[in-house]
């Protein structure tokens, strides 16, 4: 099996244009609608702008939520199918490789939950195709 250059994979992301941080956080009064744990809800129905908010007040989008099977935002993203939230995530810098409790990866869930335009995505970014849950297997097995 032969992998194209990484030079034409970046290519097909989406365009780092696409999200832009506002100039400014949402009015500071309505910092409570914008906590850190909202940002897993908001990940997980795919609204893109309302992460975006969240994160527009300087919240870690790496966090590892406990009470959530040590998930990320990224992970329920990608779980659910959310493309254009999975591209924010990526873009604002999260880690592409993080494991839940169940040893999976993003990358992972959505070859797991069959969302191949997130799987393609998360591969063009960079992540890692040779992760390997404690049964051996690769993100490939579950093709």
């Amino acid at each position: 099996m032969s992998f194209p250059e990484k030079s034409t994979l970046n290519k097909d992301l989406l365009p780092r244009s696409s999200f832009v941080l506002p100039e400014a956080p949402p009015n500071i009064e309505d910092k409570e609608k914008y906590t850190q744990e909202h940002i897993f809800e908001a990940a997980k129905n795919g609204d893109t702008e309302y992460v975006l908010n969240i994160l527009s007040f300087g919240h870690n989008l790496n966090h590892v939520f406990e009470d959530q099977g040590h998930k990320t935002a990224l992970h329920i993203a990608a779980e659910k199918g959310h493309l254009a939230t999975v591209h924010l995530l990526v873009q604002a810098g999260a880690q592409l490789d993080v494991m839940d409790d169940e040893q999976m990866t993003p990358l992972m869930l959505s070859v797991l939950f069959e969302h191949n335009p997130v799987l393609k995505y998360l591969v063009k970014a960079g992540a890692s195709l040779t992760i390997k849950v404690n049964i051996l297997y690769t993100s490939f097995y579950f093709q």
